[in-house]
């Protein structure tokens, strides 16, 4: 019985730090995309850790993916601020707490940083979404 359970444990936890060295691996690709001045490529990466990261309801990584999202599409995008806003109140909809309540503090981060910076004009538009 100890044997049957150890082994058990064993293919538990293989599989568990098997998947996270996955999303490991798929980082590594995005930060030498990004040092290699490929945003576009790394944003490809990201794309596929995001859903990867839904498949596997790994919320850590959603969050993390989305804020590589918004930061290679501000990199790609002019006036990408609405896009990124969108991203996340879409992810909000579907999300339940704490992540729900992560993305709400990144998006009045976000709100605060066109206030503080005196782009109140853009900051009317984001809240007309």
């Amino acid at each position: 019985m100890n044997k049957a359970l150890t082994l058990i444990m064993i293919l538990l936890f293989a599989n568990l730090g098997h998947s996270q060295n996955n999303y490991n691996d798929l980082w590594q690709s995005v930060a030498k995309f990004e040092v290699q001045g490929l945003p576009k490529s790394a944003l490809d990466v990201v794309e596929t850790i995001s859903e990867k990261a839904d498949k596997d309801n790994n919320n850590v990584q959603r969050i993390k993916a989305l804020l590589f999202k918004s930061k290679f599409a501000l990199t790609l995008e002019e006036d990408a601020q609405l896009t990124i806003i969108n991203s996340f109140k879409s992810q909000i909809a579907t999300s339940e707490f704490p992540t729900k309540n992560k993305f709400w503090f990144t998006i009045s981060y976000v709100y605060s940083q066109n206030i503080f910076n005196g782009k109140d004009n853009n900051t009317k538009n984001l809240n007309n979404t």
